[in-house]
């Protein structure tokens, strides 16, 4: 699962991914973001995943600028809590719950 969460307005978009190989994962966040206004994507920050290897694509095709968080910087990234917690997190509540 990735998740991209723009930082002002906090517009998300959640892509599945079915493994964590790069050209698959970076194909889908290209062509999710590709008709976002550029200032929307004009740069995106990566953890450290494999999955980001490919990230030389992204600014090709794109002109987005890519950067990466340091290692154990939690705080460079997107919010801890991802926006598929929230609900996730609601909906095991009210499926334990028998509600």
């Amino acid at each position: 699962m990735t998740s991209l969460v723009e930082r002002v307005s906090r517009f998300t978009v959640i892509l599945k991914n079915p493994n964590k190989r790069t050209k698959p994962v970076m194909g889908k966040i290209v062509k999710a973001i590709k008709d976002l206004p550029l200032i929307a994507r004009r740069s995106i920050t990566f953890d450290r995943g494999t999955e980001f290897v490919s990230w030389p694509h992204l600014q090709a095709e794109l002109g987005t600028q890519t950067w990466f968080c340091d290692p154990s910087s939690p705080w460079q990234k997107a919010p801890s809590r991802t926006p598929i917690d929230v609900p996730a997190a609601g909906f095991l509540a009210s499926a334990t719950s028998g509600g």
